[in-house]
């Protein structure tokens, strides 16, 4: 009776270790992927704003030559705005290359998603304050 016990014990443990591994092993493999997606989304969206960015600045310096001397201001101002969220833009980027390279954690994609908002939201401003000096000089 002790012994048909114990197998009965042994083969329960092993059977909750054995489906406590399957469970662990599913989520790792879930958690990669979800990483790996939202890796690959914050890429995309960081090159997309860099590429947006590299266009704005390249519009602002073909209309920059015909304009008046008080329009050129504020042109001034944003390109030298633009290439600082450009540069800041490059290095998240970077930092990104690096962290699929080291390991990759919440705080950094949190802290990536914040800096990209940021510029995103930044560079929107920048255009639409120009919007109006860009019409008037049509």
């Amino acid at each position: 009776m002790k012994r048909r016990r114990s197998i009965v014990i042994a083969a329960l443990v092993l059977g909750s270790m054995t489906a406590y591994s399957q469970a662990t092993d599913n989520v790792g493999i879930k958690d990669s992927l979800q990483v790996a997606m939202e890796r690959e989304q914050l890429s995309t969206s960081l090159m997309q704003l860099r590429d947006s960015i590299v266009q704005s600045v390249q519009a602002l310096e073909a209309r920059k030559p015909g304009m008046v001397a008080k329009a050129k201001r504020p042109v001034d101002k944003a390109l030298k705005d633009l290439h600082v969220y450009q540069k800041r833009v490059q290095k998240n980027l970077d930092e990104l290359v690096a962290a699929s390279k080291r390991g990759w954690n919440t705080d950094l994609a949190t802290r990536l998603r914040a800096s990209l908002n940021s510029v995103r939201r930044e560079h929107n401003r920048i255009r639409q304050d120009l919007q109006s000096v860009l019409t008037s000089q049509s």
